[in-house]
């Protein structure tokens, strides 16, 4: 049982970082687009108030700084890789986290962008492979999809107009995506991947044929790990969750948790054998059930059947 974590775990320590301009935090990359500069003179300009440096490219001039925004309008020929903002790389470390807002005009059957985190400095697209490490793809219709690698994806929907902000929180191996904005009045845990390990990664705005604005793109040099309510690795006797199901779990340090849970048995004996929970059921018994008592209503469970 991987782990069950909280869908609207709060960000502890780190809400600074999620909200507002402000502070006290120390900063990796920090971009609130205060200065408006016209297409053609983004590129070179440091990110204010910083750290960080913009690097673009824009073949049809389309990439701009206003209103306290960048703003990325729609490509005549476009074409992956003509069109992006893209920030010094840094290294993954289990914890490390980029947020950005973004606001998008609109959602036809065409109507394309991208952000993420990826595995070169140009030339990034949803459709190279090469490219792509975990990333966010505007897509067509108001399809949103979180991908890793080739990965997914996991599918939301997303509104035209509204204001969204995102938060990808890197682990060893994968990533925690979490979503605020629209139909998600809070942060909102929806999608863990286990897939990719590249060492260093670009931040990077991706532009295609979509107008959408950014108000700012963050990386806090605070390091956090949403810790799971309940997780068990099905390691030694059964019963009593022993904190291993996760990988944060077996690492420790941030991340680790939901160990001491007591699962209530209803029907059938339930035992453990090669990191499994294996139940059997008295002769003619349909459900076999498990449960873990927990705090919280709303959760995210990855389970390993």
């Amino acid at each position: 049982m991987p782990g069950i974590y909280s869908v609207h775990d709060a960000i502890i320590g780190v809400q600074s970082a999620l909200g507002g301009r402000g502070g006290g935090l120390r900063w990796l990359l920090r971009d609130e687009f205060t200065t408006d500069r016209a297409a053609g003179a983004v590129n070179g300009t440091l990110a204010e108030p910083g750290p960080g440096t913009r690097t673009v490219v824009d073949v049809e001039s389309k990439i701009t700084i206003s209103s306290d925004a960048l703003q990325l309008a729609p490509q005549v020929s476009a074409a992956y890789g003509d069109e992006e903002l893209v920030y010094p790389p840094i290294a993954r470390t289990a914890g490390r986290f980029i947020i950005a807002e973004s606001m998008f005009a609109g959602i036809a059957s065409t109507d394309e962008s991208a952000f993420g985190l990826w595995k070169s400095a140009s030339g990034n697209s949803p459709a190279n492979a090469g490219t792509i490490e975990h990333f966010l793809w505007f897509y067509r219709n108001g399809a949103l999809y979180a991908r890793s690698g080739t990965t997914g994806p996991s599918q939301l929907s997303y509104a035209a107009s509204t204001s969204y902000k995102f938060a990808i929180v890197l682990r060893t191996t994968g990533v925690f995506w979490f979503i605020k904005g629209g139909a998600f009045t809070n942060w909102t845990l929806f999608e863990i991947t286990n897939a990719n390990t590249t060492a260093t990664l670009y931040p990077a705005f991706v532009g295609y044929n979509r107008a959408f604005s950014s108000q700012y793109i963050r990386i806090p040099d605070t390091l956090w790990l949403p810790t799971p309510l309940v997780s068990d690795g099905y390691g030694s006797n059964y019963g009593i969750s022993d904190g291993y199901g996760h990988a944060e779990g077996i690492a420790g340090g941030i991340g680790a948790g939901g160990s001491g849970v007591t699962w209530s048995n209803a029907g059938g004996t339930w035992s453990v054998s090669g990191g499994k929970a294996i139940n059997t059921a008295p002769s003619g018994l349909v459900q076999q059930i498990s449960v873990a008592n927990l705090s919280c209503a709303d959760v995210y469970a990855g389970v390993a059947m």
